[in-house]
């Protein structure tokens, strides 16, 4: 069974994010499209194929308002809080991330397939989760777009929700693109394959 998982989409990461709060109260039609945008990247890339859809909140957390949540998808609410996260943090624990093992077992009682995982934050727990499940033998791929980094990607030229990725380093030069694939090549989790 294929299975996109998105990482901490509540109220904190998402509606009273700095970013989206600006939209919301400065450029009503920005924030529209992005909440537009983020439903239609999830349904067309992951509903209409068929991915389970599981949102993955903080304990005491609750689910972003900009979020088309349908019967059918999951949620699965962790013990820990962003506190719990940062006081492990503070002890200098490397365990402060997501309880990967424990998402992962609350998946499905049928095998993992593919798993694309999304959310809050892309640099942080998204890519702590996805070298979790890489290193379990999954089949495991971050969907960049469907991430903090959505505020950019969404205005993109020929951004396409349906698609992804909707990047393209070259645009940056020969050698800063050579750059941003060796950062990657170590990370076979995130997208490898831009030409």
């Amino acid at each position: 069974m294929d299975h996109f998982v998105f990482l901490f989409p509540d109220t904190n990461h998402i509606d009273n994010s700095p970013q989206i709060k600006f939209f919301e109260n400065y450029y009503p039609a920005n924030y529209a499209r992005y909440c537009d945008v983020l439903n239609q990247c999830i349904d067309l890339r992951y509903r209409k194929n068929n991915f389970a859809i599981t949102y993955v909140l903080l304990k005491d957390e609750s689910l972003s308002k900009i979020l088309r949540v349908y019967s059918s998808d999951n949620l699965i609410q962790l013990n820990a809080s962003m506190k719990d996260m940062q006081a492990k943090v503070s002890e200098n624990n490397s365990d402060y991330y997501v309880d990967s093992n424990t998402i992962l077992s609350k998946l499905t009682s049928k095998p993992i397939d593919k798993l694309v995982v999304g959310g809050f934050i892309v640099t942080d727990c998204v890519d702590k989760f996805a070298q979790d499940a890489y290193n379990l033998g999954l089949d495991i791929l971050v969907d960049e777009d469907i991430t903090d980094m959505l505020s950019s990607a969404m205005n993109l030229p020929n951004f396409k929700a349906g698609d992804f990725p909707n990047y393209n380093p070259m645009r940056l030069g020969p050698e800063v693109c050579e750059l941003f694939l060796q950062e990657r090549k170590n990370k076979p989790w995130l997208w490898q394959f831009y030409f």
